[in-house]
């Protein structure tokens, strides 16, 4: 290796490696570009000579522990462990220290000494076993940290960590595909706070063995729940870190640290994009006409501009509509333009928000559906998650559903694997259960139809292969009808009669509130059969006049919405034209 910079050849060190791998390890005395050079009997190796740039290192980085006078990194002062830190080329900054025993967290005292830079570390262990060192510069972890402390006894203490085994901070670069266990290069690597780290390690050389995974939080030195997870190739290591800051990932196979192990993570607020989310979804059911309603939090978002576009399920454009609300919420509105898929983007600084695009599913507004169904992609959980974390359902935040209505969603298995579903529910305060009904819509899709019969609180609880859902049981509200859906066919003797010059039906409104009934009814033939529609105390009484035997379809509305039960399908019998001599009808 040549500095580039001085001409000067710099130390080389090559070692043998397991299945005839040869590690390099490089140590540079000056910053700057320098040439590397790799031979195989004599012949340059493909893409070589190499150059990589040493940088100067400044900050954390330049930070590191420095034996006392004795020569020992630790000493012991009365109680107090000590130990030296070398700020001298770090630069402008404040270190910080924590030291952690097994469940507390023990004050770490810290004195600077401006004229040399020396940091004089000291701590008064409070028990015997490991005490993990974690010391941060500007925030950011110094080479070799966090560390390990064991304290035995009063005089006996063992370090572990800390300092590299040559004596130097190293980088270690893996051989991709040709290492006995291969992991990603974690290099700068940066995670959003809410979202997963995921690792995969390749086993595919090594064979089976024991992988083993811990991952801190620097700053709290708290431990972080970490899963591994099989994978066709090896593993996968899936850590959810809560809170911003840096992380440190320890992995070992069979007990040996995996080359460039322990690394480093950082998480950080999500910020323009990353940081918007869906407020509240579209509410159910709408009107005909009504339009299609989301509210955004963009609090944390900072500067910038939310836009949104929509495709109809023609593909074509449907205009969308933003306005800022007074608590700095963004309403985002369009008009759906018939029954089927809109596809609802929705972009921050030119890119879109977590959830989007949204497939919003409009279907024709009855009292027995939903109406409505919100369909995020992507979804909460990772897209290739499996089983009950890969099984895709709407958002169920703030549904309200009332009495008389079938609420009816989608459920997409088709990330999940091979399983099955099974869905309860129950009104949460009787535990009084619902029917539901699943019903298979195509390959690895099936539609659940819930009907409740109490009002109030309820909760659905949906399994797959036996594991509940992330977040079941959901929660939904169940209100008392109204509107259309509290208009209903009287349940009395005489609510349908045969009167002299047709059929009549009693309707019961007195719950409805303020509002029009009106009613349409097509006979055999298809063509509109006369109907009237005339008030009685606090019902209405519809009497339509059938001028041919057959199947009659009778639709009544409150408002423009059609009432439960609606249509209504009566079959007349007739001897002569204009006088119906019986009828039967079919709800």
């Amino acid at each position: 290796m040549i500095n580039d910079t001085t001409g000067e050849e710099e130390p080389v060190r090559v070692t043998d490696g397991p299945n005839l791998i040869k590690n390099v390890t490089l140590k540079p005395n000056g910053s700057g570009p320098h040439t590397i050079t790799m031979t195989f009997d004599d012949e340059d190796l493909p893409g070589g000579p190499y150059t990589i740039t040493v940088k100067k290192p400044v900050g954390a980085d330049a930070c590191s522990m420095k034996p006392s006078k004795d020569g020992k990194l630790l000493t012991l002062d009365g109680d107090n462990l000590t130990f030296l830190i070398d700020l001298s080329q770090a630069g402008p900054g404040s270190l910080t220290g924590i030291a952690r025993p097994e469940c507390k967290t023990i004050p770490v005292d810290i004195e600077v000494d401006k004229d040399t830079g020396l940091a004089h570390i000291k701590f008064k262990p409070t028990e015997k076993g490991i005490h993990v060192i974690n010391l941060l510069f500007n925030g950011h972890p110094i080479p070799g940290c966090p560390f390990e402390v064991d304290v035995k006894g009063p005089a006996d203490v063992t370090m572990n960590g800390g300092k590299p085994k040559d004596g130097s901070s190293s980088v270690c670069l893996d051989l991709d595909d040709k290492s006995l266990v291969v992991v990603p290069n974690m290099v700068n690597v940066k995670v959003m706070k809410g979202q997963d780290m995921k690792i995969p390690i390749d086993l595919t050389f090594s064979g089976d063995g024991l992988v083993e995974v811990t991952c801190i939080h620097d700053s709290t030195l708290e431990h972080v729940p970490c899963k591994l997870v099989d994978t066709p190739n090896g593993k996968e290591v899936q850590v959810t870190p809560k809170e911003p800051g840096w992380y440190t990932v320890h992995l070992k196979f069979n007990g040996e640290h995996l080359p460039g192990s322990p690394y480093k993570f950082e998480v950080k607020e999500p910020t323009g994009a990353d940081a918007c989310k869906i407020k509240r979804g579209p509410k159910s059911p709408l009107k005909d006409g009504e339009e299609i309603t989301l509210i955004i939090d963009v609090s944390k978002a900072g500067e910038g501009q939310l836009l949104g576009t929509c495709k109809g399920p023609d593909s074509s454009n449907v205009p969308v509509k933003t306005k800022k609300l007074d608590n700095g919420d963004i309403e985002v509105s369009f008009k759906p333009k018939a029954d089927g898929d809109h596809t609802l983007d929705l972009t921050f600084n030119n890119r879109s928000i977590p959830g989007c695009p949204a497939i919003i599913n409009v279907r024709h507004v009855t009292p027995d559906s939903m109406g409505l169904v919100l369909d995020l992609a992507p979804w909460e959980v990772d897209a290739g998650a499996k089983g009950a974390k890969g099984v895709r359902h709407p958002n169920f935040d703030d549904v309200t559903v009332q009495l008389n209505q079938t609420m009816k969603f989608p459920i997409d298995l088709s990330a999940a694997g091979p399983g099955n579903i099974e869905v309860s529910c129950m009104q949460e305060k009787t535990k009084q259960p619902c029917p539901v009904t699943v019903v298979p819509t195509k390959q690895g899709a099936v539609e659940i139809a819930v009907k409740p019969l109490e009002t109030g609180p309820h909760l659905l609880h949906i399994t797959f292969n036996g594991v509940d859902l992330p977040k079941s049981p959901f929660r939904f509200m169940v209100e008392p009808p109204s509107g259309a859906n509290a208009v209903t066919l009287k349940k009395t003797a005489n609510a349908v009669k045969v009167v002299k010059d047709g059929v009549q039906f009693a309707i019961d409104c007195s719950r409805a509130g303020p509002g029009v009934l009106t009613a349409a009814c097509t006979g055999p033939d298809g063509q509109l059969v006369p109907c009237e529609c005339k008030k009685s105390g606090s019902d209405q009484l519809i009497t339509i006049k059938p001028n041919k035997p057959g199947l009659h379809s009778l639709e009544v509305m409150w408002d423009g919405q059609q009432i439960p039960g609606s249509p209504i399908e009566i079959m007349i019998d007739m001897v002569t034209v204009g006088s119906c001599t019986s009828c039967v009808m079919y709800c």
